[in-house]
C-alpha cells in the first residue's frame, strides 16, 4: 500500500512538472503519461486593436494566446495574455481562459473556421479567422473582417 501511495504521489510530481514546462513552450506536443492521447499547444502573437472600455490613449493589445487542442477530454482551452502595448511593464489589460468553439464558415467561405473565445462575458468574445496553420485574423462581433487601419492578425511564434 506504502509504495502504491508513494507510485502515485511520484506520478503527479511528473505530471505537474510536465505542466510546468509545457506552459513555457511556444508550439508543442505534450503528454502528461505515456498512455494518454498528446495534448498540442499553439501559440498566437500579435498586437491587436483596444477593446470598447480600454483606455482612450490605449495604441493597442500585445496579445499572446495560446489554443490547447486535448483530444481525449474534447474540450479545445485557451489562455489569452493582453498588456497594453505602450505600457508593458504595467498590470496586464486581461488575462484569461477558458473552454473555445470552432465555428465552421463564413458568408465569404462556408469552409472557413473560426474560433470563439468566449471569456464569460458575451460581450468580450473574441472571434479568429484561422487563415492558415500560422495565422489567426481578428473578426468584429458579428464574424466579418474589422475595418480598421490596425494590425489584425496573430502569427504562430513557434518555428515551423
Amino acid at each position: 500500500v506504502l509504495l502504491s501511495a508513494g507510485l502515485l504521489s511520484l506520478s503527479a510530481c511528473n505530471r505537474s512538472a510536465d505542466t510546468q514546462t509545457a506552459g513555457r513552450q511556444s508550439d508543442s506536443t505534450i503528454s502528461a503519461d505515456s498512455g494518454a492521447a498528446p495534448v498540442t499547444r499553439l501559440v498566437y502573437a500579435g498586437t491587436l486593436p483596444c477593446r470598447p472600455g480600454d483606455p482612450a490613449d490605449c495604441a493597442g493589445l500585445q496579445t499572446e494566446l495560446t489554443l490547447n487542442i486535448d483530444p481525449v477530454r474534447a474540450r479545445p482551452t485557451y489562455l489569452l495574455r493582453q498588456t497594453y502595448a505602450d505600457r508593458p511593464a504595467a498590470a496586464p489589460a486581461a488575462e484569461e481562459g477558458g473552454v473555445y468553439t470552432t465555428l465552421r464558415g463564413t458568408a465569404q467561405n462556408p469552409d472557413a473556421t473560426i474560433y470563439q473565445l468566449a471569456p464569460g462575458k458575451p460581450e468580450r468574445r473574441l472571434y479568429l479567422l484561422r487563415i492558415n496553420d500560422d495565422t489567426l485574423r481578428l473578426l468584429d462581433a458579428n464574424q466579418h473582417e474589422l475595418k480598421t487601419g490596425q494590425n489584425v492578425f496573430l502569427v504562430r511564434t513557434a518555428p515551423n
